[in-house]
């Protein structure tokens, strides 16, 4: 077969040709920016964990007297092994924002340092408190925000799932190896 043999195809052909094309590219940039806004969302996500590490940390550690506001007293031993399994965990997502494994690490590093903050500003046995009281609410307010930027996540990774998984834009997943990623 021959150029010229390729060039004498009814139109019938050339179009359906075209359509595909069209067809594939658009599919392509519909799964780049799914792509893409899912790993925005993960980055701000990020960012405001690190923001409120950063602020658990001014609680948990001492601070010289000439560095301005004492950090808040209280056992915060229990909270930083789990931050840094959670600080690891994020890490080793960042570096994969989409990866289901890493994604489903990072989940359950989050589950054990809610506990383990939980546990930091539930009264001990006796009934005390283990942190000032003004804590509560400063910490409740940042999980609203967790809860909000998470749900913004799932949101995204919602929608590129649904796009991967849906014929024929899944012929165009596998073969740029788009895989699935798993919600937080």
């Amino acid at each position: 077969m021959s150029w010229g043999d390729v060039l004498e195809w009814p139109i019938g052909v050339w179009i359906t040709a075209a359509l595909l094309l069209f067809w594939a590219v658009g599919a392509y940039n519909r799964l780049v920016r799914l792509r893409a806004s899912a790993v925005q969302a993960f980055s701000l996500l990020e960012s405001q964990w690190l923001r409120h590490l950063a602020w658990i940390e001014v609680q948990a550690g001492p601070v010289p007297s000439d560095a301005g506001p004492q950090p808040a007293a209280g056992d915060w031993t229990v909270v930083q092994p789990a931050m840094a399994q959670f600080r690891a965990c994020l890490h080793a997502a960042k570096a994969a924002p989409l990866n289901a494994e890493r994604l489903g690490a990072l989940s359950s590093a989050w589950s054990v340092l809610l506990m383990a903050i939980r546990q930091t500003l539930s009264p001990d046995e006796s009934g005390a408190l283990r942190v000032p009281e003004w804590l509560v609410p400063q910490w409740d307010q940042m999980m609203r925000q967790d809860q909000a930027a998470v749900e913004v996540f799932n949101v995204a990774i919602t929608q590129y799932n649904e796009a991967v998984r849906q014929f024929p834009a899944l012929i165009l997943a596998r073969v740029f190896a788009y895989r699935l990623a798993r919600p937080l």
